[in-house]
């Protein structure tokens, strides 16, 4: 569960998903989340999730976490200006890797 904060109010976004786990380690490798209904009030239509995971490193600690290795949002605000708004990051766990991301205007 997460929530947009506009206007100083608060609105909770509830959302329904699976997890994908595997079997020998149960070890998540793979998460999606989409909201149960659209929020009219912040003009918020849809919006899904989807994170995959895979072993992270630690040399120093001599430990692998498992981390977020690709996550992909995408929202439907209505407003004047933007239809869809779509946001990927690959490999977030490297400091040097750069956010994408994409917004479609609406059609004139």
């Amino acid at each position: 569960m997460h929530s947009y904060g506009i206007g100083g109010k608060i609105f909770p976004v509830p959302l329904k998903g699976r997890a994908w786990i595997t079997v020998d380690n149960f070890q998540i490798v793979r998460m999606e989340a989409g909201m149960v209904k659209p929020m009219p009030e912040i003009r918020l239509l849809s919006e899904h999730q989807a994170v995959e995971y895979g072993p992270v490193p630690f040399p120093k600690k001599a430990v692998t976490l498992w981390q977020p290795k690709d996550v992909e949002i995408y929202f439907d605000f209505r407003s004047t200006d933007t239809i869809a708004t779509i946001a990927s990051i690959t490999s977030c766990c490297s400091p040097s890797t750069p956010m994408k991301s994409a917004t479609n205007q609406p059609a004139q």
